[in-house]
């Protein structure tokens, strides 16, 4: 009593979490939207149960009043919770409300005007013992029955009215996920080509830099052959003795360093 909404589904979700069954896991609000569209489809479907009832007073057992009503209901949509409604038909409340609804729709709001006025004046109003007296002995409550009627179907819209909402409330949610999930594909898409450039740019730069250091290898080669052939193309008569000891010795070290032996008394 006194609790809230929250606190209510909040109770119920602890208990579920206790006693779920291996593989189940379902949210507060997950439980919430599921009791909503029960209790839509259930209240629809006592209203159909109960108009078959009062057609069928005789001659046809339960189960095929159920078949009957369950025709009826799937005219519009798929009834998929009979199991719950076999819970609930045998319940105080659900029972309560059955009973309110049949003596509504069986005998129409008319008492207020049967009691009508004597000799033109108003009739008195019903008493408070007159009425609990009424209540003991089992009198029609027609009045009541037509409130309770008239409540029924308000809940009946307004849970019809709140599951349309809901429903429409997770289209939306359903569609802002999948549309999360394509710019999150794309995004790795547009990541992964990103990473697959920057790979092709690093190894195109990578052969540059081979090519670079194998072309400056071939011109510090070639500088150094045209060096090598100047000292040993030199005309060593015509040089001062200093300078012809140097490139003599400037020569010897090329052919070393270039595999060539150099030539004997023999062999001149």
């Amino acid at each position: 009593m006194n609790q809230s909404s929250g606190g209510y589904y909040k109770r119920i979700h602890d208990y579920y979490k206790q006693h779920k069954p291996e593989g189940s896991e379902r949210s507060q609000i997950a439980i919430q939207h599921r009791w909503a569209a029960i209790q839509k489809a259930v209240n629809k479907f006592c209203c159909f149960k109960s108009a078959v009832d009062r057609r069928n007073q005789s001659g046809t057992n339960e189960q095929d009043r159920i078949d009957e009503a369950i025709k009826m209901f799937e005219n519009n949509e798929p009834f998929t919770y009979l199991h719950c409604w076999k819970l609930l038909k045998d319940e105080v409340k659900w029972s309560d409300r059955m009973v309110e609804l049949n003596a509504a729709a069986s005998k129409p709001p008319q008492a207020a005007a049967e009691s009508g006025s004597n000799n033109g004046q108003p009739a008195r109003p019903e008493g408070r013992d007159a009425a609990k007296r009424r209540k003991t002995d089992g009198g029609p409550d027609t009045s009541a029955s037509s409130t309770a009627f008239a409540v029924l179907h308000q809940m009946n819209d307004r849970c019809e009215e709140s599951g349309q909402q809901q429903e429409a409330h997770m289209q939306k949610i359903l569609g802002m996920k999948e549309n999360k999930i394509a710019l999150e594909e794309k995004m790795y898409e547009l990541h992964k080509q990103d990473v697959e450039r920057r790979a092709t740019l690093k190894e195109e730069q990578l052969k540059l830099t081979k090519m670079d250091i194998e072309v400056r290898d071939k011109q510090s080669e070639a500088q150094l052959l045209t060096a090598e052939i100047g000292i040993m193309g030199a005309d060593l008569e015509k040089l001062a003795p200093n300078v012809k000891a140097y490139y003599l010795a400037m020569q010897a070290e090329i052919m070393k360093h270039r595999g060539i032996r150099s030539p004997t008394s023999s062999d001149m």
